[in-house]
């Protein structure tokens, strides 16, 4: 989402989108932390926001580690549960 204090695009994650319209004051935070005030909707986007995209990358390394444990637990799992059979 665009804002227009630093025309830049945020991620605004659901959550906070829910909360920014249930408060209803046409603000949101982004997921790096900063108030995202949207322009009109037919603004173009703009460059994305460096700290939002670090975010991201954070995020997806963490899941990306939490689903190479999950295969490696697995595959542990289905080795010991053949020997067994």
């Amino acid at each position: 989402m665009t804002s227009i204090t630093d025309d830049a695009d945020h991620v605004v994650s659901n959550d906070s989108m829910e909360a920014g319209l249930t408060a209803g004051e046409g603000v949101y935070r982004a997921d790096c932390g900063s108030i995202v005030v949207p322009p009109s909707l037919c603004e173009p986007p703009s460059h994305r926001c460096s700290c939002c995209r670090a975010v991201l990358r954070a995020r997806g390394k963490r899941v990306l580690e939490i689903q190479a444990r999950q295969c490696d637990s697995r595959s542990w799992l289905v080795r010991f549960l053949r020997r067994c059979g």
